[in-house]
């Protein structure tokens, strides 16, 4: 187990205190990623190899982010990175083509986050996750073709968009950037509990089954995240 910024303190990210964890990066990667987070007062940052060694290194009672090696991840590895209540955020880290995404995002990641820009994206995504969001990277990086290349998972009407009411679209452009439900409740003035009945009504009209999916589908047809 390597060990960077491990001084006992916390990447603040967002407001919150946060320990990530990589698991199965490639040194280099897990190098400059460690470099990164330290660049944030207090970082604490701890590097393993697989999925077992990381019950090692994340404490309970502590906000945590996982980066887990795409190679590594499956439905079962990110299960039990993200805990019994499923509370620990995991971000996929890879070569960000289109199937790849769309997979870490079905098995039950919060983000992928592309090799090429770990280091320049990493508080962001990090941020993102941290908070309840979603992270997905730009449509130059696979995004965009993701849900073309599962043609199942998303619907292929582009006419359901007619069928949203202007709040539904106001509440999908926000989730297609990432947006967690608090985030977007504040944005449109309106209640979580609002949000969240918003959200259950546009995945009955759209025909999916998760935010990840209606994030996508919106970015398929070329809905501006904004």
């Amino acid at each position: 187990m390597a060990k960077g910024g491990g001084t006992g303190g916390d990447a603040r990210d967002g407001g919150l205190e946060v320990h990530l964890v990589l698991v199965g990066l490639a040194p280099g990667t897990a190098r400059a990623l460690t470099a990164a987070a330290a660049a944030r007062a207090g970082s604490a940052i701890d590097a393993v190899a697989d999925v077992p060694a990381a019950s090692g290194v994340m404490p309970r009672g502590k906000a945590q982010v996982v980066l887990l090696a795409d190679r590594l991840a499956s439905r079962d590895a990110v299960g039990r990175l993200r805990g019994p209540a499923r509370q620990v955020p995991v971000i996929a880290v890879g070569q960000a083509s289109p199937l790849a995404v769309m997979q870490a995002l079905e098995i039950g990641a919060s983000g992928y986050l592309p090799s090429a820009e770990a280091v320049t994206r990493l508080h962001e995504a990090v941020d993102r996750v941290a908070s309840g969001g979603t992270f997905l990277p730009s449509p130059g990086q696979g995004t965009a073709r993701a849900a073309a290349v599962r043609g199942g998972s998303t619907p292929r009407d582009p006419a359901a968009l007619r069928k949203l009411s202007a709040r539904q679209v106001e509440v999908l452009r926000l989730v297609a950037r990432g947006e967690g439900n608090g985030s977007v409740a504040e944005a449109l003035g309106i209640g979580v509990a609002t949000v969240k009945a918003h959200l259950t009504a546009a995945y009955r009209i759209l025909g999916v089954k998760s935010r990840t999916q209606a994030a996508l589908w919106f970015r398929r047809l070329g809905a501006s995240p904004g």
